[in-house]
């Protein structure tokens, strides 16, 4: 219970719209790597990175910072973004920062 608060704290955080979390959500479970990322995290991986599928290997090494939150896959304190939507990501990143100085 204490890791769900401690999730549910960080989650609270996240400057991300509700729009753009479904978005997220919607995309991780289209993206083929990410689907099967969230299978693991759901029920169990296996137990060695040979068995686990191509695409999901370099998520083998970070499993046990990997969690679950509404729909989302959770790196330590950080949202998985899909691969779909890193650019627009990006763009938002650097949106926020325009106009401002060092």
């Amino acid at each position: 219970h204490e890791c769900e608060l401690m999730v549910h704290t960080v989650a609270c955080n996240w400057n991300c719209s509700d729009l753009f979390k479904n978005k997220i959500k919607s995309e991780t479970d289209r993206d083929k790597c990410l689907k099967i990322v969230k299978q693991y995290a759901e029920n169990k991986w296996p137990d060695s990175i040979h068995s686990c599928m191509d695409s999901a290997r370099p998520f083998y090494s970070m499993k046990h910072e990997l969690n679950l939150y509404d729909g989302m896959i959770i790196y330590n304190d950080r949202i998985v973004i899909p691969e779909i939507l890193i650019p627009e990501m990006l763009e938002r990143i650097h949106a926020s920062h325009q106009g401002r100085s060092r």
